[in-house]
């Protein structure tokens, strides 16, 4: 927000996993779904000025906590949430009307000159706020005419790692602290050349981490490979028959379906059970082969 008409002593800035549009991505919807478990966040910290009444837990998993209730609503009252401002602003947006799009801080950056040089550090698995960076970058990133004001760098973190211990993500092991480096080698140089008077200049085009690899990448452009004329394209995925993944498309187009009942009143979870917040922060990253046991889950599986 800082970025928004800056103050003549703001020299430089670096939003850390932004919330910059709570109804397309970050927060509170994606692309119009709800989030429920975002309940408990807007009570603590709405419900009163010292945040000292806290939202209580009634079930051990909260997927019986939302089953039992009903619907984010429902559960709602039952607990007093009307009472506060923002959440009876949810229900009266829940569609993308201009209580969300004047507040897209994109959309108001994007529309305003580049004074201020900017490092946008993005979480791969953040599993708040994995819109904002990205949507910031591509609003302000053709603004930078000189290529002299815009950075991205991309770690395997979740929310707000990049200031904690970045060797580990649930079960993923990076060999490193990918975050004490990025402290170091990447984040320090920056502030260094626009605070002070003698540093040299930082080499930060946009960066990423590589997993897998294991390495940080400094690349030409991001994404990688579309600087002039992308070399880099989608791979399409087919169907097939006898519930098949391919990267092949089939020579000829076989007739026929699969099917699955869907009960509402025993939703998929999005992730393993028991849900709770302890393990919020590395949901992201949980193994998913669990849902595909369900009756009411179709699978697709490729050859490898």
């Amino acid at each position: 927000m800082a970025l928004v008409n800056p103050h003549p002593a703001l020299n430089v800035s670096v939003p850390m996993n932004p919330m910059v549009d709570g109804w397309i991505g970050d927060d509170w919807f994606h692309n119009g779904a709800f989030r429920q478990q975002g309940m408990s966040y807007i009570y603590d910290q709405e419900a009163t000025r010292t945040n000292e009444v806290k939202w209580w837990t009634s079930h051990f998993d909260d997927y019986d906590m939302f089953l039992q209730g009903g619907s984010a609503g429902e559960l709602g009252r039952r607990r007093g949430l009307e009472q506060v401002g923002f959440w009876r602003k949810l229900l009266e947006h829940p569609s993308y009307d201009a209580f969300w799009r004047d507040r897209a801080v994109d959309k108001i950056l994007a529309a305003q000159p580049l004074k201020v040089p900017v490092m946008l550090v993005h979480s791969l698995w953040d599993q708040e706020d994995i819109y904002g960076d990205i949507a910031v970058y591509k609003a302000i990133e053709p603004n930078d005419t000189n290529n002299d004001k815009v950075f991205l760098v991309m770690g395997p973190w979740y929310h707000g790692q990049m200031i904690k211990d970045g060797s580990t993500l649930g079960a993923l092991k990076f060999n490193s602290d990918t975050a004490l480096t990025f402290r170091r080698e990447i984040l320090r140089p920056f502030l260094d050349q626009f605070l002070k008077d003698d540093a040299p200049k930082a080499d930060i085009p946009p960066v990423a981490f590589e997993t897998g690899t294991n390495v940080w990448r400094r690349l030409p452009a991001w994404p990688a490979g579309c600087a002039s004329g992308c070399t880099v394209r989608p791979t399409p995925l087919y169907l097939a028959a006898g519930l098949k993944l391919s990267f092949t498309a089939a020579k000829s187009v076989a007739r026929g379906f699969e099917e699955y009942a869907s009960d509402p009143a025993k939703p998929v979870p999005y992730r393993s059970r028991p849900i709770d917040g302890g393990s919020w922060s590395r949901w992201l990253v949980d193994d998913q082969r669990e849902a595909s046991g369900r009756p009411d889950v179709v699978a697709f599986v490729s050859k490898s």
